[in-house]
């Protein structure tokens, strides 16, 4: 007896390491296991949230932005991106038709979808991450216009450039046309950088949740960075200079730091000012403030894209 229940437990510890064996020899890098890959997808179709589970992290943040700056009767997409269509039918079937471009981390794949007894194509930009393939970008099916990725970031670009307007008429002169990223206090979550084309005028701001004007920049003014915080600094106006320091946390403006430099005729000399979030402090305590911001500066080279503003 003790000898049979030895022998199940040595087939046994066999069949779980054949097992492993077979799941370790899966090529996850390959067309076919891709191809299988979309379908597993869309077998989830109607059971699960598939943005959720199936979208990259670089589209859902950027769903999130765009989501986030839409007012309550907004409609971010008024069609099911998986299918191209508003509604589906029962018999509803999809499956992986054709992979192109495909290298270990990026391809696109179109995706043969019927519904309601009509043909219909979806195409996907796919990446590796997380050990798996997900959907980070879905593309215009003739390979005209816009993904749903650069359409999230223009309409999110087209809404803060509206209320910077809204805000500062200069903006208005100088429309912003450019954006890049750039995450200040390294939690994740980048800040949106906008430009002008002429680069006269700049802003960066929060877009975790709604939208938050964390610092402007005027030519000639420059921006800097340091761990957690950005400062721009420069000419202010005739005969004033300022250094602004704002300190970033979880993505918001945490505090501020105001040095105001000014050399007025009536008077002999510069006049120095100091604030801490809009309260005068002393000269000293303001260059204390100002030196615990301003060390280990970084160098950062963003990458800026240019995009179309929506009327």
């Amino acid at each position: 007896m003790k000898y049979l229940q030895y022998a199940i437990f040595v087939l046994f510890l066999q069949f779980c390491g054949s097992l492993s064996a077979s799941a370790a020899d899966v090529d996850k890098h390959s067309s076919n296991y891709l191809s299988q890959r979309i379908d597993t997808i869309y077998s989830y179709y109607n059971k699960m949230n598939l943005d959720s589970a199936f979208c990259s992290v670089g589209y859902r943040d950027l769903m999130r932005q765009a989501m986030d700056q839409m007012d309550e009767d907004d409609i971010l997409l008024d069609y099911d991106h998986w299918i191209n269509a508003q509604d589906y039918s029962k018999d509803l079937s999809a499956r992986a038709a054709s992979i192109e471009a495909f290298t270990d981390s990026t391809a696109i794949v179109k995706v043969a979808v019927r519904n309601f007894g009509k043909e219909g194509e979806v195409v996907l930009r796919m990446q590796f991450e997380r050990d798996d393939w997900y959907v980070d970008d879905f593309l215009p099916s003739d390979g005209v216009g816009e993904g749903e990725k650069e359409y999230f970031i223009r309409m999110v670009c087209t809404v803060i450039s509206k209320r910077l307007i809204m805000n500062d008429h200069a903006f208005n002169d100088n429309p912003m046309t450019k954006y890049a990223y750039v995450d200040i206090d390294g939690d994740g979550y980048n800040e949106l950088w906008l430009r002008s084309d002429n680069d006269k005028l700049g802003a960066i701001i929060s877009v975790v949740a709604s939208a938050k004007l964390l610092i402007t920049e005027r030519r000639p003014q420059k921006v800097s960075f340091y761990p957690g915080a950005v400062v721009v600094d420069g000419p202010c106006g005739f005969g004033c200079n300022t250094i602004n320091a704002v300190i970033v946390e979880n993505s918001r403006k945490a505090h501020n730091v105001l040095y105001i430099k000014t050399n007025p005729l009536e008077m002999e000399g510069a006049v120095h000012e100091y604030f801490y979030d809009g309260t005068r402090i002393s000269s000293t305590n303001g260059k204390k403030r100002l030196q615990l911001v301003m060390h280990d500066k970084r160098q950062i080279n963003p990458t800026w894209h240019n995009f179309r503003p929506e009327e």
